[in-house]
């Protein structure tokens, strides 16, 4: 990180129970943990300092106030020698299951977003239509997440990722909350996943005042919006027809085809078998027949995952396709082993391509 931000006196969202906070930041050194009232307002109309010497620094604090992207909570201390700069190394594009022409598109927005915000082709209204607004739509576990993860690595920005149900359903509190993310998000230039939009986003009707409000502050907030954001939702044949003329772009989430999948095992096996010092067991023929198992791709992320942990349990050994079968065996619905679950059909083929599997193993 290269540029600290001062702190606003309140929370942002209250930090999830189960998402614990980072060992070095003390539970007194939050805002939910402790008194902020001498923290003042952060003031952007000041001109911006010139650069400090190394005489300035002796006068420097070695803390930070910083804001805990995991948590969306401040911090009130965070040590120097605890902050780190984000690496950019590799190219975050290449596990998005994407034709070449679409990774171009994305990445060109993003892009010429980035270097030329400030001379955008602009609404005749100031301040409105600055954003880029992206639609992301689709089955689950097919990509859309990762896009936005992928887009704000490309960009070089921090993600901030809310949920809709985090906001509320009350229209004066999910006005604040969404001001305030929006707020910082343009502020900290940073890409904003909101994630099951669909909620604020559907179709309006006599019958409820309540959601109409909703559908209608989101609306003005999205008109205004200046920074980057990204809508998932796994529908969208609800919306409100207003949305449509806010948002930039739209992309199709379709189900994954048996290359695409062989693609996805690859690439996350190859990451969880980084750093071994045995020559690699893993054929092309593995990949093409995992492939043909019908998993989306948050599913294959897990069960690689769990495989890693259970080869990792086991002194000394590589994540072979023989852990893998291991998992899938204890694991995927229509197995031997676990059981099955849904049409005898898909059984079937499960337990006859997990077969097929097991000639592979070497």
């Amino acid at each position: 990180m290269k540029r600290v931000e001062a702190a606003p006196s309140e929370p942002i969202v209250k930090p999830s129970q189960s998402t614990p906070l980072p060992s070095f930041i003390p539970e007194g050194w939050t805002q939910t943990g402790g008194d902020w009232a001498e923290l003042d307002p952060a003031d952007y109309s000041k001109p911006k300092p010139p650069s400090l010497v190394d005489e300035d620094y002796l006068i420097c604090r070695n803390v930070v106030i910083a804001f805990a992207l995991k948590q969306k909570i401040w911090v009130k201390m965070v040590l120097f020698s605890h902050l780190r700069e984000i690496p950019y190394n590799e190219d975050p594009f290449e596990s998005l299951q994407f034709s070449p022409q679409r990774k171009l598109f994305i990445r060109r927005l993003v892009e010429g977003f980035k270097s030329g915000k400030e001379n955008s082709y602009d609404d005749v209204i100031d301040d409105k239509g600055k954003g880029l607004i992206f639609l992301l739509y689709g089955p689950p576990g097919l990509g859309k997440t990762l896009t936005a993860e992928s887009v704000a690595k490309v960009a070089q920005r921090p993600l901030y990722h809310v949920s809709a149900g985090e906001l509320g359903t009350d229209v004066g509190s999910l006005e604040r909350e969404l001001l305030k993310i929006f707020q910082m998000g343009a502020r900290w230039n940073a890409v904003v996943l909101l994630d099951e939009a669909d909620v604020l986003m559907s179709k309006r009707t006599t019958d409820s005042l309540q959601r109409n409000s909703v559908v209608a502050v989101f609306l003005r907030m999205l008109e205004y919006y200046s920074g980057m954001l990204f809508l998932t939702t796994n529908r969208r044949d609800d919306f409100d027809d207003a949305f449509f003329n806010r948002i930039h772009v739209t992309i199709e989430y379709s189900e994954l085809d048996d290359m695409s999948r062989a693609n996805i095992w690859r690439h996350h096996l190859a990451r969880a078998t980084q750093g071994n010092t045995r020559p690699s067991t893993w054929t092309e023929d593995m990949y093409q027949q995992l492939g043909r198992l019908q998993l989306n791709g948050r599913n294959i992320k897990n069960y690689v995952r769990t495989a890693h942990a259970f080869t990792t349990a086991a002194n000394g050994e590589d994540l072979t396709l023989k852990q893998v079968l291991i998992v899938l065996r204890n694991s995927l619905p229509g197995s031997s082993v676990s059981g099955s679950i849904g049409s005898n059909r898909q059984s079937d083929g499960r337990e006859l391509l997990l077969q097929k599997l097991e000639e592979l193993v070497i």
